[in-house]
């Protein structure tokens, strides 16, 4: 993990007044992605496969438009430092911020 995130999220943490925060880690790496195992089919694999067989071609004709439009790049761990010193700073600018509002209660 990039020098400055482990720090930068706690400060969010205790700026925010979390009290039921992950950690990191899991955030970044959920146990939930690392569970499919090498060879086997993933459940969201075996949905597209039987979406496939029930529509035909019509999902190759959208998947070749998806391709033709270029992924955009991840963000650099300098760009999330940023972002998530933004947000530090705009919940340190609401007076009236709590937990309800940061989780969309």
């Amino acid at each position: 993990m990039p020098t400055g995130i482990q720090e930068l999220y706690n400060q969010a943490i205790t700026t925010a007044s979390i009290t039921d925060s992950m950690a990191i880690s899991n955030f970044l790496n959920p146990v939930e992605e690392a569970r499919a195992v090498e060879g086997q089919t993933t459940d969201e694999e075996l949905l597209e496969e039987i979406i496939e067989g029930q529509l035909g071609h019509q999902n190759s004709q959208n998947d070749d438009e998806e391709e033709e439009q270029p992924e955009q790049p991840a963000p650099t761990a300098k760009e999330a430092q940023d972002a998530l010193q933004i947000l530090i700073e705009y919940s340190e600018g609401q007076d009236a911020l709590t937990n309800g509002g940061i989780y969309g209660h």
